[in-house]
């Protein structure tokens, strides 16, 4: 048998495993129509009537041989029905100038040779019935016994023919070949084909297993392919590439559960106006890799088409990876992109394109739950989602439906690009951790609570840059195409839909240039964003020394968004002593500052004087914000925000000294009336020339504090003094205060000094306080009671057994025993790990361990203190290392901590003493010791028990006695003495010693023949015998 045939045979049995390649088909009834049968040699010919259907016991085409079905015309159909119990094997040639239908439960095989050239084909191991078939319908109903369908042939149509392979599992590793036509390959229990021209399908399964496989090459250009089934896997080639102006091609693989495009596999759908490729995964896993193209080939007409990796938008997983190639090489527009499901993974190798030769490019649109740039661990890599911003605009859009997700899109590694643009819109948070570099013509769209599709919004969401020990975590920078120079102006940046004037100097101080941060006192409509770090140290010597001129007045409030974006600014001074003086003298309502920091510098005003906002307008907010620099001034002067009236202050925080010489002194918001502060804190000291000072705000009204606090220490000239607020008839709660307390006025308080407002699951220090009381409610805790984390989450005698319920998760994060409460917004994840350790056995305990190695470095407190199974142990054995003891104070770090590993090494052991006997030559090298030896330990009085070898393990290095100098014994062993023999190793299970093989003494015999005397002593032996000798 050839290595070909042999291949076949192997096929069938393999694929149906019953039945052998038969003659052209056996024993037809016609059961409607008409047909007329005539075989010639090795070839059957039948002629039908159109819907003609005939039952075979048997249809299979041998090796050269041919079937050939004469019909009407191209539209006229023959339905073949099996009803015998062996497969069919077509490895000759079918032919037919209409369609033909094979039924064939047993299973159908189109071998290597086949050769199927027709107007249509269908085969199906699944049921068709004869009244849907003559009906036109194709519904194939569900058969338990239904065998496969594979094609390894060449199935050739006409232009605007069709292929359907269906079964309960399809494998095509042949060439299907169908120019303009439909080809579906259907995996599945039971399969209907509603509408051919789209292909749409719909696969009902009643098993987990229907799998349908493409290793071979389908070729439909200017048509459409469809392969449906459980699981799907593509390892070859689909072509539906346009070659009939007009006639653009489709793919749709769609699996019920996973879908597998593996690395070698290639879609295409090119041509003038490129086509569709639609691959997705309704429950289960979509992994894209290989060559995906629907590249739009024409000139200035030409456009890309449209690619889509689609998964379940509750559970899926799209995995990204190979080439996805949209583009217009040659000129028109470039396509669509889509990588959807609730959670999408793209790799490393990832080229994704729908750029534009002349036109306008088109879109990757990647659209999960949350979705998280990372170095590692994340959705994508910086590096890849820079590298693909080369290949076109990209739109990353994150959903907060039924995932599990937040809706959140989360930047925690570093993204540089230079040309399209980025989109980030989240159903709440857009989270910058890392540095965002735009340079050249790129740009930066940010939305964010926004609604995607039937997924809501999440409501209080915002652009978020992280902040840490050195202020933010994060920052978008905007540079020139040369990637150093800054980028000012506008068109590149847009946040909720509001384009926004990029900054990143600081001007003269005459300017009236709006890419200037003093310039912006000329456009006070506008909104503006930082895209660099700035210097401001020259404002000390701007306006004979008032410094820089405050944005805004009260009669022309600034009417515009501030965005800092993780930017700093540093050494502003702005001393003008009047009335509404900050970096924004006055803002106008409804406006949000977020994103910046003030670092040091000096801000003197009068009424209504902070260091980033004066005068607050109605419903505008502050947000991820800070001052570092010093505040004074008159009524309402606090370290942020002077006077706030409705709105919210939140992630924000004052470090700075502040003294204002009338009422409404805070170190954060010096008069607030309805605005809701959270999530903020004020450290410095405050002083107060009037009523109400507070450590953190000086006087609120109908507003709620909450998971605040402030640590200065407070003195107030007036009535209303408090640690926390100095007049409140607002809410309080979860906040605490540790600073000192003191006035010359009425109305002390420990937290709050006077009015009416309510205070729940809040405290002070009352060792720090000076003050006993506070108004509306509160308890004092001593410095170690505050110091200790379950009187925040539980209810214990010190907090007055009420659980306060303080939300260490989010909110919050303690170092029991070292620190107050801090802030979580304000402090960066870090992780220790004890550094792994290795001692060899000593006998003595382990203590301690070999250092830690934060990640990232930082300035950490505190001791290293290490535990667990480590410390204490002896034995040889691997154990574990934990560290703990270290702590870090407010923008700082959240530490947590991973464990190392100690090994405990064996002790090497040497065997010492050994002493062989010498024997006598006998022919073999076998020894004896006369002392097997000894080990000593070195540790202590621990002794072992040493196991010699057995007799037939010693042995001499020769048997001769010439060269036999040395005896080795082998297979050694240790056992437990005083001390325990795990712990200890023999550095050779064998031992040697000198000794001698001596020679073997030999006795002989000779016999001799008498003789007559003749005077000699001659004599003639006759015999001779050895006695005790060594055989061999």
């Amino acid at each position: 048998m050839t290595p070909r045939l042999t291949a076949v045979a192997a096929a069938i049995a393999c694929v149906f495993a019953a039945g052998q390649a038969q003659a052209n088909g056996t024993d037809p009834t016609v059961v409607a129509g008409q047909a007329s049968f005539s075989a010639l040699g090795r070839s059957l010919s039948i002629s039908n009537s159109p819907g003609a259907i005939i039952n075979w016991h048997g249809f299979s085409i041998g090796a050269g041989e041919t079937t050939r079905f004469i019909q009407q015309s191209a539209a006229s159909s023959v339905l073949n029905r099996v009803i015998g119990p062996d497969p069919s094997s077509i490895l000759g040639t079918l032919t037919s100038n209409g369609r033909v239908f094979l039924i064939n439960p047993g299973g159908i095989l189109f071998g290597p040779d086949a050769r199927i050239d027709v107007a249509g084909l269908v085969a199906s191991t699944l049921n068709l019935s004869n009244q849907d078939f003559l009906a036109g319908r194709f519904n194939f109903t569900s058969n338990p016994l239904a065998g496969k369908v594979e094609n390894q042939g060449s199935i050739t149509t006409p232009s605007g023919g069709s292929v359907y392979l269906v079964g309960s599992s399809v494998t095509n590793s042949g060439v299907i070949n169908s120019p303009q036509g439909d080809v579906i390959l259907a995996a599945g229990q039971s399969v209907k084909i509603f509408d051919s021209s789209t292909p749409g399908v719909r696969v009902e399964l009643t098993a987990s297993d229907n799998a349908a496989v493409n290793l071979g090459e389908i070729l439909a250009q200017s048509g459409q392919v469809g392969i449906y089934g459980a699981a799907l896997r593509n390892a070859g080639i689909i072509d539906a590439n346009q070659v009939v102006r007009d006639a653009s091609g489709k793919i749709v693989l769609r699996a019920k559960k996973d879908l597998t495009l593996e690395a070698g596999s290639r879609l295409s759908a090119n041509g003038e106006q490129a086509g569709e490729i639609t691959v997705q995964s309704e429950t289960g896993t979509t992994l894209g890799s290989g060559m995906i193209e629907a590249k739009g080939t024409g000139w200035m007409a030409g456009k890309g088409g449209t690619i889509k990796l689609l998964g379940n938008m509750q559970t899926g997983l799209v995995n990204v990876g190979g080439t996805l190639d949209a583009s217009a090489p040659n000129g028109g527009d470039g396509g669509f992109i889509e990588t959807s499901a609730a959670h999408v993974k793209v790799a490393d190798n990832t080229i994704v394109t729908t750029q534009s030769a002349q036109g306008k490019s088109g879109a990757w649109l990647i659209d999960p739950s949350d979705f998280t740039i990372a170095a590692a661990g994340g959705n994508i890599t910086g590096t890849t989602l820079g590298t693909n911003l080369a290949g076109g605009p990209i739109t990353i859009l994150s959903s907060a439906g039924n995932a599990g997700g937040n809706g959140d899109i989360n930047v925690n590694a570093a993204v540089s690009w230079s040309a399209n643009a980025l989109t980030l819109t989240a159903a709440r948070d857009i989270n910058i951790n890392a540095v965002m570099t735009a340079s050249g013509t790129s740009s930066l769209l940010m939305n964010t609570a926004t609604a995607n599709g039937s997924d809501g919004a999440v409501a209080g969401g915002a652009v978020k840059v992280g902040m840490n020990a050195g202020g933010f975590a994060g920052r978008v920078d905007f540079f020139q195409a040369n990637g150093v120079t800054p980028r000012t102006g506008t068109g590149f940046l847009t946040i909720n839909g509001l384009g926004y004037t990029v900054i990143d100097t600081l001007g003269a101080s005459t300017t009236t240039t709006v890419t200037d941060l003093q310039g912006m006192k000329s456009g006070l409509a506008s909104n503006y964003a930082l895209g660099a770090n700035i210097d401001a140290t020259l404002t000390s010597g701007w306006n004979a020394g008032a410094g820089f001129v405050p944005i805004g007045t009260p009669g022309t409030p600034f009417m515009g968004r501030f965005d800092g974006l993780g930017h700093t600014i540093t050494a502003l001074t702005i001393k003008p002593g009047s009335a509404s003086t900050g970096l924004f003298g006055a803002t106008g309502p409804n406006l949000t500052f977020q994103n910046i920091g003030l670092v040091g510098g000096s801000v003197i005003g009068a009424a209504g004087t902070g260091g980033l906002i004066g005068t607050n307008g109605t419903s505008s907010t502050v947000s991820n914000s800070y001052n570092t620099g010093n505040v004074s001034g008159a009524s309402g002067t606090g370290g942020l925000v002077g006077t706030n009236t409705t709105g919210a202050i939140s992630n924000s925080y004052a470090t700075g000294i502040v003294a204002g010489s009338n009422a409404g002194t805070g170190g954060l918001v010096g008069s607030n009336t309805t605005g809701t502060v959270s999530k903020s804190y004020a450290s410095g000291s405050v002083t107060g020339g009037g009523a109400a000072t507070g450590g953190l705000l000086g006087s609120t009204q109908a507003n709620t504090v909450s998971d605040s606090y402030a640590a200065g220490n407070v003195s107030g000239a007036g009535a209303g003094v408090g640690g926390l607020i100095g007049s409140s008839i607002g809410t309080v709660t979860t906040s605490y205060a540790t600073g000192s307390v003191s006035g010359a006025g009425s109305q002390l308080g420990a937290l709050v000094g006077g009015a009416a407002g309510t205070v729940t699951t809040s405290f002070w220090n009352s060792d720090t306080s000076l003050i006993a009381t506070s108004v509306g409610g509160g308890r004092g805790m001593t410095t170690a009671e505050m110091k200790t984390q379950a009187n925040f989450t539980s209810a214990t005698t010190a907090n007055g057994s009420v659980d306060p319920a303080w939300n260490s998760t989010n909110t919050w994060v303690m170092y029991n025993g070292l620190t107050y409460p801090l802030l979580r917004p304000f402090m960066t994840p870090l992780t220790v790990t004890a550094n792994n350790d290795t001692k060899t056995y000593n006998g003595l305990a382990y203590s301690g361990g070999n250092g830690v190695t934060p990640a990232p470095s930082g300035n950490l407190l505190g001791t290293v203190s290490y535990s667990g199974t480590s410390q204490g142990a002896i034995n040889a054995n691997s154990y574990v290392i934990t560290p703990g003891g270290l702590y870090s104070n407010q923008q700082g770090y959240i530490i947590s901590y991973a464990d190392g590993t100690l090994n405990i090494t064996k002790k090497s052991v040497t065997i010492a003493g050994t002493v062989a006997d010498t024997k006598v030559y006998n022919g073999d090298t076998l020894a004896t010791l006369s002392n097997i030896g000894a080990v000593a330990t070195g540790v202590g009085t621990e002794t072992l028990v040493l196991t010699g070898p057995s007799a037939g393990n010693i042995n001499f290095n020769t048997k001769d006695v010439a060269t036999a100098n040395l005896v080795t014994g082998a297979g050694y062993s240790i056992g437990d003495g005083t001390g325990t023999a795990n712990n200890y190793a023999l550095s050779s299970t064998s031992a040697t010693a000198a000794a001698a093989i001596t020679t073997k003494a030999l006795t002989g015999s000779i016999s001799a023949a008498n003789k007559p005397y003749d005077t000699t002593t001659s004599a003639t032996i006759t015999g001779r015998t050895l006695a005790a000798g060594v055989l061999g």
